[in-house]
């Protein structure tokens, strides 16, 4: 069995729109999520969009002929702490600066020693090589940017950065595609990655 298809349990940090969106995704494909954000109403924000993405994600599976398994179960976390050591998949959502993606790769790095799991940013703007920079095991660190939103778009462009392995990537592409996302690997490493710089030509 491969690394990717015996990931249940994965981790969402920033319940923002972006990751409220993977959130509700994630749950729709029978998998338990775990989210992360230490904003008061953080979590208030995250059961609305969730309850409130599911007409939509019951109407692009019948659109699209697939049955959805039953949903997964979701816990909040105001922090990455001791909940998160078995977390096997992580979706990082938070804001565009690099020493906040720098502070929280390394939070997750305090509470998830299996070097194998993956963290995969949503940014859409900064490179992995810069915020793997100072991780402990680097290699597990990539982007995984959504089109916007996850929940209802089904393409993610994946990019390593200087120092991620190969297997992490791999597992990443092959993760999403077991989702029914359509990830697309991306070999060479763009500030803004291929879509955005497309939109904006």
């Amino acid at each position: 069995m491969c690394a990717a298809v015996a990931i249940k349990h994965v981790g969402v940090v920033g319940a923002g729109t972006i990751g409220s969106s993977w959130t509700a995704y994630f749950l729709s494909r029978g998998l338990d999520v775990t989210v992360a954000d230490n904003s008061g109403t953080a979590e208030q924000y995250l059961n609305r969009f969730v309850e409130r993405a599911q007409p939509s994600l019951q109407k692009l599976a019948r659109l699209t002929g697939i049955t959805l398994p039953s949903p997964g179960s979701l816990t909040f976390t105001p922090k990455i702490d001791k909940r998160w050591e078995h977390v096997q998949f992580v979706q990082e959502c938070i804001a565009e600066k690099l020493a906040a993606k720098q502070a929280t790769l390394a939070e997750l790095e305090t509470q998830i020693a299996d070097p194998t799991v993956v963290f995969a940013s949503s940014t859409s703007s900064l490179r992995a090589t810069d915020f793997q920079r100072n991780c402990t095991h680097p290699a597990r660190v990539l982007t995984a940017h959504p089109f916007n939103p996850p929940h209802i778009l089904p393409l993610v462009e994946v990019v390593g950065g200087e120092q991620t392995a190969a297997q992490s990537v791999d597992t990443a592409m092959e993760f999403y595609t077991a989702i029914g996302k359509r990830p697309i690997r991306v070999r060479k490493e763009l500030t803004g990655h291929v879509a955005n710089r497309l939109t904006s030509a």
